[in-house]
């Protein structure tokens, strides 16, 4: 369904071209098998009302959180808790009570493994959330399905999570890397021209969200007509920027986030860039603060494909969005993190509402094909425990 509404005047920063269809990374997946009990077949969807359908546990429950305080995702890891805790609120207000425990994993696989084996040995948490980092959500895959602690990942997006390793225990209401690109390449080709140039960040997620894009591109025709990675340490693009100019390229894509997003916008309008080709990046490339950071003048005109957008205009996130601002004064900027938090703590908490149970086994059924309604769109898990989500072309406009 395409829309060329502008959204809400408070809110204005990126125009949506293209509500896409729900898509999932793994939807040729069986039903997660193997590890911890899992089972295979499917179940039917279920939906799900956001609380208040009766049960309320009768202790604290204890809720675990693996989450980079210190190091180069700080930021990601306070609006990512954010999201959390607003889940967490909002089940409070219907008398639930909570212990939250948070273990900085510093974004490193054997200091998250250690802060997980805390988490569930001693602290004896009922479920956790995180990580936001894919190495460390990887790392501790094997102690949660061991244990029988259920894990709801916020952000980590390697496919095998809920692919080649999925579990009974493990849970992803986010995206994976392959959903963040596989869709964009086919509207990539359709609408900005067959010859891509990728320049993209040389880790996990950088790569195979690359990749997730030259393969849905080079399906409708499209041709790659050059590819460099960038290292996660660059703060100067500028040597990137002659392979591009020569390639002759109809528009640059690829993943680049965070600090990383702002250097790269930087090098692109002072190498006009854009002047001969399209910038069309994947997600977290234009997201408000990074649109404030940087200026309309070099983010104008910048397409992106995203599962969320603070500019999204809709009664319900609206509220959801008012509401987080009063709850969390702190958040100048709604980013992808606060939502990923959210329906990360929200999924589990509506599983164990369902089961009337903190038995992990008990969750895991009750959360099998369970479906609801996020601020951001529908959330609807496989039997893979991977959710399928809408995705969304937007462009920088009217700046």
């Amino acid at each position: 369904m395409a829309t060329n509404r502008q959204p809400h005047a408070s809110l204005s920063r990126r125009r949506f071209l293209q509500a896409g269809a729900a898509v999932t990374g793994s939807a040729l997946l069986a039903a997660c098998a193997g590890g911890g009990g899992a089972r295979g077949g499917t179940s039917q969807p279920q939906s799900a009302s956001s609380g208040g359908q009766g049960y309320v546990p009768d202790r604290v429950v204890k809720v675990g959180i693996l989450s980079p305080v210190t190091g180069g995702f700080a930021l990601a890891a306070v609006l990512n808790q954010a999201g959390m805790r607003h889940a967490l609120k909002e089940y409070e207000q219907e008398g639930w009570r909570f212990e939250v425990i948070v273990e900085d994993d510093r974004g490193d696989p054997t200091t998250g493994l250690r802060a997980a084996q805390k988490l569930i040995e001693r602290d004896r948490v009922h479920f956790m959330l995180g990580p936001i980092v894919s190495s460390v959500a990887l790392a501790v895959r094997d102690l949660c399905d061991q244990s029988k602690t259920i894990l709801s990942t916020s952000s980590a997006v390697a496919r095998e999570l809920t692919g080649s390793r999925c579990s009974r225990y493990i849970w992803r209401s986010t995206p994976t890397s392959y959903m963040y690109g596989l869709g964009y390449g086919p509207w990539l080709a359709q609408h900005l021209g067959k010859r891509a140039y990728v320049l993209t960040l040389d880790y996990t997620a950088g790569i195979e969200v690359a990749e997730a894009i030259m393969d849905g591109f080079r399906r409708h025709g499209g041709e790659i007509v050059g590819y460099a990675k960038a290292p996660l340490a660059t703060t100067d693009f500028a040597p990137y920027m002659g392979p591009l100019l020569e390639s002759r390229a109809d528009f640059v894509t690829g993943f680049i986030a965070g600090r990383n997003a702002i250097d790269a916008l930087k090098a692109f309008h002072q190498f006009g860039i854009k002047d001969r080709m399209a910038v069309a990046m994947g997600v977290a490339f234009t997201s408000n603060d990074i649109i404030d950071a940087q200026g309309p003048e070099a983010t104008e005109g910048v397409y992106e494909y995203v599962e969320f957008s603070e500019s999204l205009d809709t009664p319900e996130y609206r509220a959801w969005a008012q509401l987080h601002h009063q709850w969390f004064p702190e958040v100048k900027r709604i980013a992808h993190f606060n939502a990923h938090g959210y329906t990360a703590a929200k999924s589990v908490l509506l599983g164990i509402e369902r089961a009337g149970s903190l038995d992990p086994d008990r969750i895991a059924a009750a959360m099998e094909g369970l479906s609801w309604q996020a601020p951001h769109g529908p959330i609807a898990f496989g039997p893979n425990h991977q959710a399928t989500i809408n995705m969304y072309i937007t462009q920088v406009r009217d700046m």
